[in-house]
């Protein structure tokens, strides 16, 4: 079963500077096209993707003022590795639809099996978290207890707050 990733674009989107009109493309399509041509998701003709299948992909139906678009993804391996990847491809994707003012991002990861647990180890990326004082960003976890046990959550947190 492949892990689940769901990850979710906040800001704002103006579609003065669109190279895409909505009503000739949506963002499924051109997310899809993106992560092919770097080889991140599945080709056509092959079955072993490098970072993700395809699930599905939508710009935010306007009822909420603050989110842009969203995209589900599954993984098989690494979900952790695939997150960096599935942003750029996301931003990648957005800016072919108007000029985007980035705020947020949510990601949700579910149905991560015990041993993909050990991809949740940041010691591997931990300099890509080393920003100067005024660059920092603010984040907020929400861990599921039943993944972590007790003795990992509060290792985690610990770790996480350095």
């Amino acid at each position: 079963m492949d892990t689940t990733l769901f990850l979710e674009a906040f800001g704002q989107l103006t579609p003065d500077m669109a190279v895409i009109v909505t009503e000739e493309e949506d963002l499924h399509g051109v997310f899809r096209a993106r992560s092919e041509l770097t080889g991140w998701s599945i080709l056509s003709g092959t079955s072993h993707p490098q970072r993700w299948n395809m699930h599905e992909a939508e710009l935010a139906d306007g009822n909420d003022s603050t989110r842009m678009a969203w995209v589900q993804v599954g993984v098989s391996r690494n979900p952790i590795g695939s997150l960096p990847a599935l942003s750029q491809c996301l931003m990648d994707a957005l800016h072919r639809f108007g000029e985007v003012a980035w705020s947020d991002l949510q990601v949700t990861i579910r149905d991560l099996e015990p041993h993909t647990r050990t991809d949740l180890d940041l010691f591997a990326t931990h300099n890509w978290f080393h920003v100067a004082s005024r660059a920092r960003l603010t984040a907020y976890l929400a861990l599921d207890q039943a993944l972590l046990g007790d003795p990992a959550a509060a290792g985690l947190t610990t770790y996480l707050q350095q």
